[in-house]
């Protein structure tokens, strides 16, 4: 992605994906003189669970139909959360690694020396300057960001450092006691966002992908040489285009299921849909920045994790509030019915799409319902509401699964395409 490509010089659209042109012709076809609908049919009103001639009906200001009922678990609006770092020391003792942990004088539990991020700072300065504070002495050679999160409202950043030798640390007046331990031998009670760190320190891009997923950390993650990203691939049910007076309808029943999470995992991220509808090698080539590696469910919208190896467009979507746009492709037009309602609108009906092309990063998309930008999750773990959904559930909608499993289900399916390709042949 070149410079010339970021967000201030973009013309955002509105729509969710370029409409191809069967579509265009298909609203085009309806005869402008048809009679006006006096009431909507009850099966459209079933379909989008409301009345759009219903004068009660909440909209926006575009026309959007405002969900009250709608979790606003994916804005991850946090505001402007207390901004601290610390460093997680290690020493590379004759058997094995040791980590120098602090026990905090008004806590009471046993963490990382760290502290607030003063303005000006860096959180890299910050985390140097809050060791030496706390307890004299400062690693040796450059920190190395170990993770960022914002499990407590708290936006921390963990570094790891390294010493030549088990120090003896002189405490300051906020810490009570010092102990080297293996990781996985640590002090308790331990502060829970030591704990995340040192479950971090033995995840590779899987397990922290899984991690994310399960709303046990935020999104974004660092992770050597990319970013891993919690990103919607595509909401369900009804929304709504105010640019073509149109609402569509994709029904869960498509999208809700392990095939059309297997159909995402390796998605294409970009940046910004092409001209076209489809991406091409040229296209391609210019606006890659990652890909879905982890595909999972969450409510009525499919969502998956993806590596973003591009750092400009990583820095831009961690900066501004931006969203997802997929471009799903129906080479049938046939398995598509357009609706004819009151006011001038139109029903789009989408059937199972042929391609799942790529999804691009936007700033507004369709499934963000004409409210906030919620398609890229920057800041808190995506936890669903307490009340409905534990991170325990979500994480089995990962589908960390057997290989037995997925080898029976492989040939389940083959041996029901040749009972069906058997039934085919004449007698």
């Amino acid at each position: 992605m070149s410079d010339a490509d970021l967000l201030p010089d973009v013309h955002w659209g509105n729509a969710d994906t370029p409409l191809p042109d069967w579509r265009e012709d298909e609203i085009e076809d309806i005869d402008p003189d048809d009679e006006e609908l006096a009431e909507t049919p009850p099966d459209v009103i079933d379909m989008l669970g409301f009345d759009p001639l219903d004068e009660d009906d909440p909209e926006d200001d575009t026309g959007a139909r405002v969900d009250s009922t709608q979790s606003d678990a994916r804005t991850d609006a946090v505001g402007d959360p207390v901004r601290a770092a610390g460093v997680l020391l290690i020493n590379h003792a004759d058997d094995g690694e040791r980590v120098l942990f602090v026990r905090h004088a008004e806590r009471g539990t046993w963490e990382f020396p760290g502290g607030g991020i003063e303005v000006g700072e860096t959180a890299e300065e910050a985390a140097t300057r809050e060791v030496s504070e706390e307890i004299g002495a400062t690693p040796y050679g450059r920190l190395s960001l170990l993770m960022r999160d914002r499990l407590t409202g708290v936006d921390y950043s963990t570094f790891i450092g390294r010493t030549s030798s088990m120090i003896e640390p002189n405490l300051s007046d906020e810490l009570t006691d010092w102990q080297w331990a293996k990781p996985n031998e640590p002090p308790e009670p331990l502060h829970p966002g030591a704990r995340l760190s040192l479950a971090r320190l033995g995840m590779n891009e899987l397990d922290l992908a899984r991690a994310i997923a399960g709303g046990t950390m935020s999104s974004p993650q660092q992770y050597e040489n990319l970013w891993l990203f919690a990103l919607r691939v595509t909401g369900t049910g009804v929304s709504y285009r105010p640019e073509l007076e149109e609402y569509v309808w994709r029904d869960p029943s498509i999208y809700l299921n392990a095939d059309f999470l297997a159909r995402s995992n390796g998605l294409a991220v970009i940046w910004q849909h092409p001209e076209g509808d489809e991406l091409n090698q040229t296209e391609f080539e210019n606006r890659i920045i990652g890909a879905i590696m982890l595909p999972y469910l969450f409510t009525d919208e499919v969502w998956g994790v993806a590596k973003i190896y591009d750092q400009n467009a990583a820095q831009m979507m961690l900066d501004h509030g931006l969203s997802t746009s997929p471009a799903v492709i129906f080479r049938d037009p046939s398995v598509n019915e357009t609706r004819k309602l009151a006011g001038n609108k139109t029903l789009l009906i989408e059937g199972e799409p042929s391609l799942l092309d790529h999804l691009a990063i936007c700033e507004l998309g369709v499934w963000d319902k004409g409210g906030e930008a919620t398609g890229v999750a920057v800041g808190e773990p995506e936890m669903a509401d307490q009340e409905t959904e534990t991170p325990e559930a979500r994480a089995d909608s990962v589908a960390v699964r057997d290989p037995l499993d997925d080898l029976l289900d492989a040939f389940n399916a083959f041996t029901a395409r040749v009972d069906r390709f058997e039934d085919q042949l004449p007698n």
